[in-house]
């Protein structure tokens, strides 16, 4: 009985360890590049690979990001425009294709948002379940920077 007790406090212990590694992890995603940058000039922590990989990773997450609402936008503004006027290949397109053009620009940025809050999202749930996830193009860079400067 007291032996099921002990392993029972043990797991307990085990359980409610704080996990530095999980938790920098996890938040080098939550505010972006932001926070990245943040976990990567930490002193203690320039020199663990698995840290940086994850911070490295949400650097080129959220540039890709940047990179894509910046292109969306300025297809919107060169086709509809800025408030009452049309955009420069907005004035030149039939009535029903700039309608067209609008929905779609506007669904594509939808879709982007969503894709990357719900990439978001479960970034950070499963790196701080300490499960490994890696975006299949930008881990590989992600991975290559991080070990580059853990040798310093």
């Amino acid at each position: 009985m007291i032996e099921n007790q002990d392993k029972i406090e043990n797991m307990e212990i085990r359980n409610n360890q704080f996990n530095e590694k999980a938790l920098l992890s996890a938040f080098s995603y939550l505010f972006g590049w932001i926070s990245a940058v943040f976990v990567l000039n930490i002193p203690q922590y320039r020199k663990q690979p698995e840290i940086r990989f994850h911070a490295w990773q949400s650097i080129l997450l959220s540039s890709f990001y940047i990179l894509g609402r910046g292109a969306i936008e300025i297809l919107y503004l060169t086709v509809v425009g800025f408030g009452t006027e049309s955009g420069f290949v907005g004035t030149h397109l039939p009535v029903n294709l700039f309608s067209f053009c609008t929905v779609v620009l506007s669904n594509l940025s939808w879709s982007l948002n969503l894709i990357a809050f719900l990439l978001w999202l479960g970034m950070i749930i499963r790196v701080f379940h300490e499960e490994e996830f890696e975006v299949p193009f930008v881990s590989r860079y992600a991975r290559g920077l991080s070990m580059r400067g853990g040798a310093q």
